[in-house]
């Protein structure tokens, strides 16, 4: 057995185990998954918190996803969807989920640049994702111009005849994902389909979205019974109620209610009784709803998420069950494609133009480590496929 899977797995369930890192190697995860997968029914996940505009690195999961899943399943594979389990009961303050980050060669020291959700200010910090309303008309005029804008400093470094095909390359991808807005009417749908639309792009079909806050909603019963469990098993002075949010079904905020009896929601004041109105998982009592809701899955998920992932772990140990998922860890992010090819042309070029040399190799070395959103890739392929045209 590959030395990928920690822990025992030799037959049967137990092989549904730990986490384990993917290699460098992808030869070696496909080997353990034939290993750890062999005469079971799985199915395979990707969660994530919604992505404005997805930075690569989430892309990077789907497509691990799906080599893995015609690598094992071979001519079956379609035959078998990829869940995205879309977290959109997190708080839609954080910038991971409201803004995307672009290259920028001139005017920040940083060399990176930000589209964000600046419509919705007015909203408390704690309004879920799923519930930040409509996509505002002005959406598409803005994305023309914030892409347009951030892109036009990589053009600088471009002969005349490359930045009419570069200037070309952003109009097409850009409208394509204006295409994508216009049939959504808010924010989580629409980061839904511009994933969708990246992986048909990238050849990966087959992909089923699934609201985790309308799978939490649907599922209150079973919450409340996984965080009396946790709490039982813990021991430690936390009771069930602190394992969960309360959702104001109101403003709808989610806050952190009191120990014992009625709580109020932090943005409106709204009354909250924890025997009867809505609430939201924390980490401890989300990973073993994932175990109820999913079972049988390979999971994938970014390196960045691996503490979430030991927590989980850990309290199964303590609760002394049985993981029913098995979880792939990666890194998954680089890509060796045109997108860097004419960042590496810009490099050689900086020596007659007045920019920071080290701005653009730390441009290049982000740039590969997937850190930008997927849009510029797609910008990247599409001018790719114009100027070998």
């Amino acid at each position: 057995m590959s030395t990928n899977l920690h822990g025992s797995h030799e037959g049967g369930l137990d092989r549904w185990g730990p986490p384990f890192i993917v290699p460098p190697d992808q030869d070696s995860i496909f080997s353990s998954v034939y290993d750890w997968g062999r005469g079971l029914d799985f199915g395979f996940r990707v969660s994530h918190q919604p992505n404005f505009l997805a930075y690569w690195r989430l892309i990077g999961q789907f497509l691990l996803a799906d080599s893995v899943r015609r690598k094992v399943l071979g001519p079956r594979a379609r035959s078998r969807q990829i869940t995205f389990l879309l977290n959109d009961y997190d708080a839609w303050r954080d910038p991971n989920l409201r803004r995307a980050e672009f290259p920028e060669v001139n005017g920040n020291s940083s060399g990176r640049a930000y589209i964000g959700l600046r419509t919705y200010e007015a909203l408390g910090s704690n309004v879920v994702f799923h519930e930040i309303g409509r996509i505002p008309d002005s959406f598409a005029d803005n994305l023309r111009a914030s892409v347009g804008g951030y892109l036009s400093g990589i053009r600088e470094f471009l002969t005349l005849q490359e930045r009419r095909v570069f200037s070309r390359a952003t109009r097409n991808v850009v409208e394509d994902v204006v295409r994508v807005a216009s049939d959504c009417t808010t924010w989580v749908q629409f980061c839904s389909a511009y994933i969708l639309f990246v992986l048909e792009r990238c050849g990966v079909k087959d992909v089923e979205v699934v609201s985790g806050f309308e799978k939490m909603l649907a599922n209150q019963t079973l919450m409340r019974s996984v965080a009396e469990r946790v709490a039982e098993a813990l021991d430690d002075g936390r009771d069930a109620i602190d394992l969960v949010w309360g959702f104001c079904d109101s403003c709808k905020s989610r806050f952190r209610p009191e120990a014992a009896g009625f709580s109020y929601c932090g943005q409106c004041s709204r009354k909250w009784d924890p025997a009867r109105d809505l609430m939201l998982p924390k980490i401890l009592v989300d990973n073993l709803m994932d175990d109820e809701l999913f079972p049988r899955t390979l999971s994938f998920c970014h390196i960045g998420g691996m503490s979430h992932i030991v927590e989980g772990h850990q309290m199964r140990t303590i609760m002394q069950l049985q993981p029913t998922s098995l979880d792939v860890v990666s890194d998954q992010g680089s890509r060796s494609d045109y997108n860097f090819q004419f960042i590496a042309e810009a490099a050689a070029r900086r020596v007659v133009h007045s920019v920071d040399a080290a701005k653009i190799r730390g441009l290049y070395d982000r740039s590969r480590s997937g850190y930008f959103s997927s849009l510029y890739y797609l910008v990247g392929d599409e001018y790719a496929a114009l100027r070998n045209a």
